[in-house]
């Protein structure tokens, strides 16, 4: 029975885009601090590995090192691909913060949860605490956006009715609500709304290779295309993902970066890569997806709630080997960041001078 499922790709299509969506889905759904400790972990146990390593092996051990941990630390589960594709700009997450912390122009997130701060080495910054390092003071978020602050190393100036003398001494606890103030040392801390780090200079951005978007416009709409879906598959396929995209704030996305290139490029640099999970695919395949891609990206073909700002980039001419190409297309990419941060933080404040 199995064998006659798998030998009908039209069998097996449905299920098999349902759970790469899902798979897009629970990526999407993450928050950078995951990503931050993942990086973190992974950095720490190839390092243990590289120094377990003969000598003569540890060059070698270290390049892949630093490729894993580069991947590990700007991406959820995924990177890019040589061949035809869409990067998504990272959006908003579903665990945004409940609140931050403001020292001067910086923001720190804060998430519902229980969280340990120090003073940088310099006094100038504050900092999370390193597994075993005692803490100045420990901050639990609630879920209804309270900050109950608890002192650890020592008396901390606040700015908040209960504390008398406006010291809170150690041992000492205090709930903090958004726009109460603080002092640690010569620092001083706001306590601000999560949504103020909209506002704020955009440091954390999330790349995704695609996303639900592509799986809806280009993956699922080959399928439908090619007749891998019926009509019966296609319709509860997009009433799945409309209740999937409604259902999930972090799945929402800022932008689009298209790295356009010619099916037949996209080929060439597949065969060279050589990978044996990729031996099968075709330069039909990758005609269809491109024309997908440039249905989607470039003629914009798309629910109108759907449509995003998008930045195409050439591909097609050789940028592994050559630097100033390399680094054009990244500038790109940045640039384009940069205008989705201020147009999302424009957006933010709007949104909030409508509420007041």
């Amino acid at each position: 029975m199995l064998n006659a499922f798998y030998e009908d790709p039209k069998k097996w299509a449905f299920t098999f885009q349902a759970y790469a969506m899902l798979s897009r889905v629970r990526g999407m759904a993450r928050s950078v601090a995951d990503f931050r400790a993942e990086s973190a972990a992974y950095k720490l146990e190839t390092q243990d590995k590289y120094r377990k390593r003969p000598r003569a092996t540890q060059d070698s051990v270290a390049d892949e090192e630093e490729t894993a941990v580069v991947a590990a630390s700007s991406s959820p589960s995924k990177k890019s691909r040589a061949a035809d594709g869409s990067a998504a700009a990272g959006g908003d997450i579903d665990t945004s913060p409940a609140l931050a912390l403001q020292v001067g122009d910086s923001f720190l997130p804060l998430q519902v949860g229980v969280s340990h701060w120090v003073t940088t080495a310099d006094g100038a910054a504050l900092a999370p605490a390193a597994a075993g390092q005692e803490p100045l003071f420990t901050l639990t978020v609630t879920a209804n956006h309270v900050a109950v602050l608890s002192t650890v190393g020592g008396p901390i100036g606040i700015s908040a009715a209960g504390t008398p003398n406006n010291t809170l001494a150690k041992g000492g606890v205090v709930a903090l609500m958004p726009g109460s103030l603080f002092s640690v040392g010569s620092l001083g801390v706001a306590v601000v709304d999560g949504e103020e780090v909209a506002e704020a200079p955009e440091k954390n951005v999330l790349i995704y290779e695609r996303s639900v978007l592509s799986d809806r416009y280009c993956f699922a709409a080959n399928c439908r295309q090619t007749g891998l879906f019926g009509e019966l598959s296609w319709r509860v396929y997009c009433d799945w993902w409309r209740f999937i995209m409604g259902s999930f704030k972090g799945l929402n996305l800022d932008g689009l970066v298209y790295l356009k290139c010619a099916p037949t490029v996209c080929h060439t640099r597949l065969q060279k890569r050589g990978r044996e999970e990729e031996a099968d695919v075709g330069l039909d395949y990758l005609e269809q997806l491109h024309a997908r891609h440039e249905s989607w990206l470039t003629e914009g073909r798309i629910s109108p709630q759907h449509k995003l700002p998008v930045l195409i980039v050439r591909t097609d001419q050789e940028f592994e080997t050559d630097e100033a190409r390399s680094k054009e297309m990244v500038a790109k990419v940045r640039t384009f960041m940069e205008q989705l941060s201020k147009r999302k933080a424009a957006k933010a404040k709007a949104a909030r001078a409508l509420r007041m």
